[in-house]
């Protein structure tokens, strides 16, 4: 539904989130809805990720949002995701060309990251606003009410960015590999490690059993689902075990009822007379998915299931996907203006089922 054919500047198809609602080729949403696409049509994927990079600057910077035109919507990134994607479809069709030109954007992309968001110097990755992260008007960047001058925290060291940069640069290794370039290949691989070492020595909280954001330097502790992001990454599994089954399984927290909120249920942050309201503990299937994973990885098979099976029992007999839930009621979340039900038919969302139904 959320497909536009070739229009404008663009010389292959692309997807939108929702023609209704986000009619913008959005930084993870193409990513997300390429990586769904590739389980019915990889060439349709393909497209979409050829797409967004032609839109990439010269610079290597992907912008968070991309018009027909192939022009940027705005100034600033979201998180680099393109891989899960990238990588699923090579595995899919082994075509080397698609990986070839993955593998050339991707570098570009990484080396802007490590140019222009570290600006003051520690070697983590920062986002320079809250839309940069994708997670909008989460706690972990905007204090008090949006609205207000002065309540939105900026340069945060970012857990999840690292992570995935983390992540991205192991694959980009992986890739070399694959393509031939034995040297860089030990360069990326050896800078994932790298970057992982750089999460653990800052970023863990070793009497929270998490791994937390960092305004200046000080660790913003409120529990999301980004405390278990480098999970992924870590080569410390007792620290994984720890977030997995102090905070995650945790019902209290985030294994309650209808899982993953957004923020832990029993959090002071947690948006009770809003719903959850948007990023303030709705569910939102990328971040449950993640919990899935990280399940999966370290060996918690039973519940892992569990956690697939709630959630999609959650979504069933609603007459379609929608963009977010409600972690409190497992009822339909509302939308980015808090008056109206989240995004129907939604792209990404739908992807996150594929994922669960199809592996």
């Amino acid at each position: 539904m959320g497909i536009y054919a070739p229009r404008n500047r663009m010389s292959l198809n692309c997807s939108v989130p929702s023609k209704v609602h986000f009619n913008f080729f959005w930084g993870w949403d193409t990513a997300f809805q390429a990586l769904g696409a590739n389980f019915f049509n990889s060439t349709l994927a393909m497209e979409y990720l050829y797409t967004q990079f032609e839109g990439m600057k010269d610079n290597g910077m992907l912008c968070h949002m991309m018009d027909d035109s192939l022009a940027t919507v705005s100034n600033i990134t979201q998180p680099p995701v393109q891989f899960y994607a990238i990588d699923a479809i090579y595995e899919k069709t082994q075509n080397k060309t698609f990986l070839k030109d993955m593998y050339g954007y991707s570098e570009r992309y990484m080396e802007w990251f490590f140019e222009d968001r570290d600006t003051n110097g520690n070697g983590l990755l920062e986002y320079l606003a809250p839309d940069e992260s994708g997670w909008d008007d989460s706690p972990r960047f905007v204090i008090g009410d949006p609205g207000y001058i002065g309540s939105v925290r900026v340069c945060v060291d970012a857990v999840d960015l690292n992570a995935i940069v983390s992540e991205y640069m192991r694959y980009l290794g992986l890739w070399a590999r694959e393509l031939g370039y034995a040297d860089e290949s030990e360069s990326w691989a050896e800078k994932s490690k790298e970057l992982s070492a750089r999460i653990d020595e800052l970023m863990w909280n070793e009497s929270e059993k998490a791994w937390f954001d960092l305004d200046e330097g000080k660790q913003i502790n409120i529990l999301t689902p980004a405390i278990w992001h480098p999970c992924f990454t870590t080569e410390n599994e007792t620290r994984a075990r720890e977030v997995i089954e102090k905070h995650l399984l945790n019902e209290k927290e985030f294994f309650g009822k209808h899982p993953i909120p957004t923020v832990a249920y029993n959090s002071e942050y947690y948006n009770q007379e809003g719903s959850g309201h948007y990023w303030r503990g709705q569910i939102w299937l990328v971040t449950s998915y993640s919990a899935l994973k990280a399940l999966e990885q370290y060996g918690y098979e039973n519940e892992a299931k569990e956690l697939m099976e709630r959630t999609l029992d959650m979504m069933e007999g609603k007459g379609g996907i929608y963009e977010n839930y409600d972690a409190l009621t497992g009822g339909v979340g509302w939308g980015s203006d808090g008056n109206t039900p989240s995004c129907f038919q939604f792209g990404w969302s739908s992807t996150f089922v594929l994922k669960m139904l199809c592996e």
